[in-house]
């Protein structure tokens, strides 16, 4: 381009067969074979030492034709050598519409440093903040209500596995604060929302899952066990929704009281393995009525409930259909059906599921995965979650302290958990009130112990991600575990402020109708009056002294 340059003498053929430059005098004359694809190899020379660049660049720097450097570039780019693409932000605006090129070395050089930058920009939180981030990401007393808010809701809870005695009585009530169970069944009636069952829970309970279209269902736990399960799947085979009394219907064998209790029975079996469902969950509060969590009910007074029954049986005899026709029981409501389940390919149904994780938790770690009982571990995530990395997907980084750098998360998660490092009045409640107290669910994907956090260290009876018991959670730091049916509690820390609003808030939960009647009768190992600081907390928060030991009733 008529300067002078400095080049090394083995450069002198290529600058002489791809610019025309004469050999300078003084230089040995045993350069005389020809160079092939000498442009070419002045394209790829530039290409190994710079970052993206543009082939106006290139031109000017050779004194070449674009049009002489586009063709080389495009013999480069379709090996793979050169990737061709927009790379950097700072543009020419009459350059716009223009391509930009990269060696594939090069670039993959590029990402690997921004990735390592990018991880650096975040500090790592205590893990007790992330206790707090959790609830806060899953939309924890966040105001929502509304059937749109749920659904929102179930989005991000789609595909966890949760109890089904403490869905509508814990974990949905903790996030939309209008909650009523008719809100779930219009989402489950119209479509937008399936349930699945993923295994039994004793005779009552069971674990549920919540699908939305386009969802692959995860495929059943177990082959029926019975020759009535058998016998109920084949009738579903045709498709369709099916009453339970017309699936009997179509044979002889439900006939009598013992055969029909049979066929309930069978039923369940199918539901909690996975094989049906049904539009509506109505049969499942039905099953549950019986766990530990309860429904709040209404009082009625003694001085009319024999007056009460006795209308109920009148109008029950009047409203049963004559020539023996069957009532479905409140088990067997609703329209059943078998879970259809489509040739979804392994590889995507395990990337959706990875998706599904990331909106749910934000930040990502290995005790998630494991909790969320993820196909192949959390070795198949990892690699997985690794090349959403290099996409651009999710971000890699040292995030929550204590729990190692094979953390992911995705990009709005991160400002989140920066704004925790950075500005934390906001995790207090308004006007000094006092800290941030939780109930939930101990299998609650907002609760973090026991999944993305370990579980505080103490001797003896250690705590457990069960169905039926909860957590309290005060300013994140986890300040209370009791037990399925509200007997035994577990206690972490002895400090008055501490005790004294999870007490509190854990008389709340009573009050609102969530386990029923309550009597606390062992704390940390012992009788619960021997735990002399747990004790004084719950009596100054409503529970009143039995001999069997601290008892709360629901209020009203």
């Amino acid at each position: 381009a008529g300067q002078d340059v400095l080049a090394v003498t083995e450069d002198i053929p290529l600058l002489r067969d791809g610019l025309g430059i004469p050999v300078p005098p003084g230089v040995a004359a045993n350069f005389t074979d020809l160079i092939d694809q000498p442009v070419q190899a002045l394209v790829l020379r530039w290409a190994r030492s710079h970052g993206p660049f543009e082939l106006q660049t290139l031109a000017a720097r050779y004194g070449l034709g674009e049009a002489v450097i586009a063709a080389a570039a495009q013999q480069l780019v379709g090996p793979g050598t050169l990737v061709a693409g927009t790379f950097t932000e700072e543009r020419d605006e009459h350059r716009a519409g223009t391509d930009q090129y990269c060696h594939s070395r090069v670039l993959a050089l590029v990402k690997r440093r921004s990735l390592a930058a990018l991880r650096k920009e975040v500090e790592p939180i205590e893990q007790v903040a992330f206790a707090r981030f959790l609830p806060e990401w899953q939309g924890i007393g966040s105001g929502a209500r509304g059937t749109d808010a749920l659904l929102s809701v179930l989005e991000q809870l789609a595909g966890y596995p949760m109890p089904a005695s403490m869905i509508e009585t814990v974990i949905l009530p903790a996030r939309i604060i209008d909650y009523a169970p008719a809100m779930l069944d219009q989402l489950t009636s119209s479509g937008e929302v399936s349930w699945l069952g993923d295994g039994a829970i004793g005779e009552s309970d069971g674990w549920l899952r919540f699908i939305l279209p386009g969802m692959e269902p995860p495929p059943p736990r177990a082959d029926p066990a019975t020759f009535a399960g058998r016998q109920l799947l084949e009738r579903m085979a045709p498709g369709g929704a099916w009453f339970f009394d017309a699936l009997l219907a179509e044979g002889e064998e439900g006939s009598s009281t013992s055969a029909r209790a049979g066929y309930t029975a069978a039923l369940w079996d199918l539901v909690w393995s996975g094989h049906i469902t049904a539009d509506t969950l109505a049969p499942v509060r039905a099953q549950t009525a019986g766990g530990a969590i309860k429904h709040p009910r209404k009082p009625v007074s003694r001085l009319h409930t024999s007056h009460l029954h006795t209308s109920r049986l009148a109008a029950a005899r009047l409203s049963r259909p004559r020539g023996g026709t069957r009532l479905s029981s409140p088990t067997t409501a609703g329209r059943w059906g078998r879970v259809t389940r489509t040739s979804q390919s392994a590889s995507n149904r395990f990337t959706g599921d990875l998706f599904a994780q990331l909106d749910r938790y934000g930040v990502l770690t290995r005790g998630s995965v494991l909790t969320e009982d993820s196909q192949g571990g959390f070795g198949a995530a990892y690699r997985a979650l690794s090349a959403l990395e290099e996409s651009g997907q999710c971000r890699r980084g040292y995030f929550i302290e204590g729990l190692g750098a094979a953390q992911f998360a995705l990009t709005g998660a991160v400002d989140r958990l920066r704004a925790h490092l950075t500005d934390r009045t906001h995790l207090q409640k308004a006007d000094n009130a006092g800290p941030a107290t939780l109930v939930l669910a101990a299998c609650d994907p907002a609760n973090p112990y026991g999944a993305a956090l370990p579980w505080p260290e103490r001797e003896g009876h250690r705590p457990g991600r069960k169905a039926g018991a909860l957590v309290v959670l005060v300013d994140g730091a986890l300040a209370l575990y009791v037990e399925r049916g509200g007997k035994t509690l577990l206690s972490f820390g002895a400090e008055q402020a501490v005790l004294s609003p999870a007490a509190a808030a854990l008389a709340g939960s009573v009050s609102a109708g969530m386990l029923g009647k309550v009597t606390i009768e062992r704390a940390d190992g012992g009788h619960v009056f021997a735990a002399v600081a747990v004790s004084e907390a719950l009596q100054q928060a409503g529970f009143r002294m039995t001999p069997q030991g601290l008892r709360l009733r629901p209020a009203g």
